[in-house]
């Protein structure tokens, strides 16, 4: 069987928390799959008492459909209350995953996995130009990337391939190190 891109114990959390915690008079949950990232929409706010960042610490659990929560509970899918989240990060950031986002959006909540660390949620990795996307996938192969390779790869100017790079850092795909010129390498970010 072929491994998943996501840790099965993370996904498995984030349904059935999509299910514990869905707003059923409103519309449909969402589950959209893209090449660099996987996207989970729920309806529904959280409580008044609970944030985004509280989620991540101790918190207590206000299950909006108590029935359904008790039916998990009963069969063994809830372990301990208030720990939801945690078991969705926590199995990403241990499989070399960025933590995934959570956000409040569009009157509800949604959880983004990311696939790798190159993923920009500004910028998806699929909106680069071929030439940058090129860069990093040596990068990838190799470990870095100088200005002259990036030129020979890309097939363009230096003035070009400094302006590329430098736009790759500022969306945070890559890092510079080294000094300026002949000492200047590109590698993926820490």
């Amino acid at each position: 069987m072929e491994p998943l891109e996501y840790p099965e114990p993370a996904l498995r959390e984030a349904i059935f928390n999509a299910i514990i915690h869905k707003d059923y008079s409103s519309t449909y949950t969402f589950l959209r799959v893209y090449d660099d990232r996987l996207h989970l929409w729920n309806p529904g706010s959280l409580p008044e008492e609970l944030t985004v960042e509280k989620l991540r610490a101790d918190h207590s659990s206000y299950p909006r459909n108590k029935n359904i929560a008790n039916i998990f509970f009963k069969a063994g899918y809830i372990e301990s209350w208030g720990r939801g989240t945690n078991k969705i990060i926590d199995p990403c950031v241990e499989s070399g995953l960025p933590e995934p986002l959570i956000e409040l959006e569009q009157g509800g909540f949604g959880i983004t996995f990311l696939k790798e660390k190159y993923t920009n949620k500004l910028t998806p990795f699929e909106e680069l130009e071929d030439r940058q996307r090129k860069a990093i996938l040596y990068i990838r192969e190799h470990g870095s990337i100088s200005n002259t390779q990036y030129r020979e790869l890309a097939g363009v100017s230096k003035r070009t391939a400094t302006r590329d790079l430098q736009d790759l850092i500022g969306k945070k795909f890559i890092q510079k190190s080294g000094n300026t010129g002949k000492g200047t390498s590109y590698a993926e970010p820490i």
